[in-house]
This record gives structure tokens, sequence and C-alpha cells, in this order.
């Protein structure tokens, strides 16, 4: 069943992963509403749709991740009073740990992924190993084992890769390509194919 977030609800999601779908949900559609997340008593993160900026007083470097019991509502959007920050940063913390290394509630595991635009990585946190698999993304299809084998890092932490490009909208997927044919070379080696592959996309 398609989740319709343009009616105006008010629910308790519990969950990171369960306020990922929502926010997934309302990308997908376009939906002109703001998605407000109540965290204890006080504490308010609010979503703006349409304008892809968020509000929130806590730093994303602080971001919550074992937090439940969350308050999830939409409503029409409004202009914010305070100035909005992109909302990459936010998706990209909300995707790596909203649902502990298992697929998102939207993705079907049995698709490869594939980057269909590279991120805005100023925006957001990133490891040296997610860069690598970033750029192993850029050039071909994946699911998260075959990911994680091309990275020489667990199924879980590639998992969250992917949950956050496709809350992002930065994945292309397909069931029917094919298996890459996936060659572990050294260390020393992935690190200068990495950086040839970012010189070579920031024109240097």
């Amino acid at each position: 069943m398609t989740l319709d977030v343009n009616s105006p609800t008010a629910t308790a999601a519990g969950t990171w992963g369960e306020v990922a779908t929502t926010v997934h949900a309302a990308l997908q559609q376009s939906a002109a509403v703001v998605v407000t997340v109540v965290l204890g008593s006080r504490e308010m993160l609010q979503i703006d749709i349409p304008r892809y900026s968020f509000e929130w007083p806590r730093p994303l470097e602080d971001f919550p991740v074992g937090a439940t019991g969350l308050g999830v509502a939409s409503h029409p959007a409004a202009d914010f009073s305070a100035t909005p920050k992109n909302l990459d940063g936010l998706l990209w913390s909300l995707g790596n740990n909203a649902f502990q290394g298992e697929p998102a509630s939207w993705l079907d595991p049995a698709q490869r992924v594939r980057l269909s635009r590279w991120p805005n990585m100023p925006r957001h946190m990133h490891s040296m190993q997610q860069m690598y698999m970033l750029a192993a993304l850029g050039n071909a299809y994946f699911t998260a084992a075959e990911l994680a084998a091309a990275a020489k890092t667990t199924e879980a932490v590639a998992q969250d890769l992917i949950n956050a490009l496709s809350l992002m909208q930065l994945l292309k997927y397909s069931s029917e390509v094919a298996a890459p044919v996936i060659v572990a070379a050294p260390q020393q080696e992935q690190s200068k194919s990495l950086f040839a592959r970012l010189r070579a996309r920031l024109g240097r």
C-alpha cells in the first residue's frame, strides 16, 4: 500500500526506519508537506519536502542512532521562521542509520544499484571506505553483498550506504544487469584508483 503523505497524519513512528520510510514516500510523491519528528518531550526535527531543507537544533554529528518512541506528523508546508539547512546531510545520516544494516523498507534486495549522479560530498560526512564504494557504484551495478566484497567491508556497511543513496534519490535500479566482475586489488592500488577517479570527476 502506498503511503499518502499529503493527508495530515500524526503517529508514534517509533524508529528512524519508519521516519525514513515516511520521508522517502514524501520525496517520491513530491508532496507539499513538512514531516515533523518529535524526540522526547521537546526536541523537534522539521523536514520541508518541497524546499528540500530541514530545521533541527541538534548537529548531525550528534545523530541519535538509538532513539526510539519517536513521534512523526506530516502537514502542509509553510515558511520556516529560521534559516533552513539543505536536506542532503540529514538524508545521508538518516539513511545510514535508520535500518541497522538491513535493506530499507522500499528496496528490493535482489536488485542491483548504480549511482545515477554523484552526491554533493561537502554536504555530508563520509569515510574513505564510503568514498571507495561510491566510486565503485559510479562504474557498475552492485547488490549490497557484491559491493561489500569489492570494498572489503561488511554487507551491513554496504547496505547502509545503499539505503542512504536511495533515500537521496541518487540510484538507478536493475533486476536484469549481470553481476560485476570483482577483482580484489591491493589496498594501495584501491586508494590510488579512488583518488584517480575523484581527480577525473573534479577535472584535476
